[in-house]
């Protein structure tokens, strides 16, 4: 594939086909994990830029973009799409990769780093949604999570996937968000708000494997968290908690962005995660 094209193409993962995008021939391997209710393509002009000096891939996770929903057998979305990141891994034949995610992705990345310490080379994570961290903490912020997450789960009970869309995307980006969208972002959002609800089941804090704060304080690899100023306050603790308790960990806060800051405002986050992976690449003498 030519560096620099967000190529498309897909994997199987238990029988489901998983969509991925793709950049670059040469280079560090990369894997860009989205948020929820959005999709690789939230990455094309991440992809574009480093397309030139890395290998990198976007999946769409389960059930998002052009990707195939999980069986729903019981098990949290981390369960299925941990083994996502697993087969892109293994598709880099026992290289290192730098693992960058956003929110969803950005837990997914956790999770994936604790499971496989060894294949991670980095870790960028711009406020990840471990919401569970913050009832096992005492959290005051923890009732936030849970009134955007009953909202959620309320509508979508009563019959109403756009009202649960509309809530959570206002929750995150302000009111009016939701229908400042165009159609077909609305109808898409409207569509997926059952993978969303998906993905606060897989915050309850007493599910079996879900991440505890202990698990990433041995960390080796290099951490980056980025948390927007103008951010909600959950997941702006949520970021500070891994920024205090991950090994040397880099911290930047992004002026004039919110939770939703790889989005909307890629002209401050994406330099933040180039220049981290350029500096890494450099330092470990590779090519870039």
């Amino acid at each position: 594939m030519r560096a620099g094209k967000n190529d498309v193409d897909h994997i199987a993962i238990a029988d489901k086909s998983i969509a991925l995008r793709r950049a670059g021939l040469q280079g560090p391997p990369v894997i860009c994990l989205h948020s929820s209710a959005s999709h690789s393509g939230q990455y094309r002009a991440l992809l574009q830029e480093l397309g030139s000096r890395y290998r990198v891939v976007a999946p769409d996770l389960h059930g998002y973009g052009r990707s195939e929903a999980f069986t729903r057998d019981g098990r949290p979305w981390f369960e299925h799409d941990t083994a996502v990141v697993k087969a892109l891994l293994d598709e880099f034949d026992g290289e290192q990769v730098h693992l960058v995610g956003h929110s969803l992705g950005g837990a997914a990345a956790v999770f994936s780093a604790c499971r496989w310490p060894g294949r991670i080379a980095s870790l960028t994570l711009y406020e990840p949604a471990l919401f569970g961290l913050l009832p096992q903490h005492g959290h005051p912020a923890a009732a936030e999570a849970d009134m955007v997450s009953a909202a959620v789960h309320g509508y979508l009970v009563l019959g109403q996937p756009e009202q649960a869309g509309r809530s959570f995307v206002d929750h995150w980006a302000g009111t009016g968000t939701f229908d400042a969208l165009d159609a077909r972002s609305r109808d898409y959002i409207a569509r997926t708000i059952g993978r969303v609800a998906d993905d606060w089941a897989g915050t309850l804090p007493d599910l079996p494997g879900q991440f505890r704060l202990g698990d990433c304080a041995g960390f080796e690899m290099p951490v980056q968290v980025l948390r927007g100023a103008e951010t909600r306050p959950s997941t702006g603790a949520i970021a500070d908690l891994l920024s205090d308790t991950i090994p040397g960990a880099v911290t930047h806060v992004v002026p004039s962005a919110d939770h939703m800051g790889p989005v909307t405002r890629p002209d401050l986050v994406n330099p933040l995660i180039v220049r981290f992976l350029d500096e890494l690449t450099q330092r470990a003498g590779l090519s870039a």
